[in-house]
């Protein structure tokens, strides 16, 4: 039986308190220690979004949808997750891996967590609530990253969001073709959704594929604007403070 998650519902309102008052914390712990501390609640963090998605896939066991491949998911999400494991246990932060994040996984997050609407067999109740928890704990761990990172975005970074984009889907599409799978909904689009609307009204397979693109291009696009601004007036405010310093030293 399939049943549908429906946004600003009490299991998704619940949820999302828990991954903010959970982010606070997360960020509250991590920039007023350093060192070993900070070490201590980067490792929590990975435990915890391991023990909730391994969770979900104990549930997906009991219902016969598990499969070994979901471990290496091409959705956008999940690849931040396995990204933010590693960056959190290696504490290293590679300027691209930064920017992925910044521009693709968090709008990608967001844009799950605030329309969840789709389509659960049973047990649904609990594995709903615990798909909001994992993507409400991938976007505190994206906001963790850039908080603590700088980085710029010019022309040479947009460019290469979008080939990461095109690459991924690329990838995701063969990797869709031998295993069978419906990695970023590129074969059909998630049950319950406006796509699958959308999808079902439409006359070819291809115009299908052509809107999903430009609404992701469009997407990032204009996350990728909304981050350069907001960065560039932390820049500028830091810089400001810097020369304030320097006048009053």
């Amino acid at each position: 039986m399939i049943n549908y998650f429906k946004a600003f519902s009490e299991g998704h309102i619940l949820m999302t308190i828990l991954s903010i008052v959970y982010g606070f914390m997360f960020l509250r712990l991590g920039f007023k220690y350093d060192g070993k501390y900070d070490k201590y609640n980067r490792i929590f963090f990975v435990l915890f979004i391991i023990i909730v998605r391994g969770i979900r896939y104990v549930y997906d066991v009991q219902i016969g949808i598990f499969r070994i491949v979901d471990l290496f998911s091409f959705h956008f999400c999940h690849i931040s997750a396995i990204t933010l494991i590693v960056v959190f246990l290696i504490n290293k932060y590679h300027k691209w891996v930064v920017i992925y994040l910044t521009v693709i996984g968090l709008p990608a997050t967001l844009s799950v967590i605030l329309t969840p609407v789709y389509g659960l067999p049973e047990p649904f109740e609990p594995r709903a609530k615990l798909f909001i928890l994992y993507h409400g704990l991938i976007a505190v761990g994206i906001i963790y990253v850039i908080a603590k990172n700088t980085i710029t975005l010019g022309v040479q970074e947009f460019v290469a969001t979008q080939v990461m984009l095109f690459g991924i889907a690329g990838i995701s599409a063969v990797v869709n073709k031998v295993f069978d799978t419906n990695y970023l909904y590129l074969v059909y689009p998630p049950e319950g959704t406006f796509l699958e609307d959308m999808y079902l009204n439409m006359t070819s397979h291809l115009l299908y594929l052509l809107v999903i693109f430009l609404l992701a291009f469009s997407i990032i696009s204009v996350q990728f604007v909304v981050a350069k601004i907001i960065l560039d007036i932390i820049d500028r405010r830091k810089n400001a403070k810097e020369q304030l310093a320097q006048v009053n030293a």
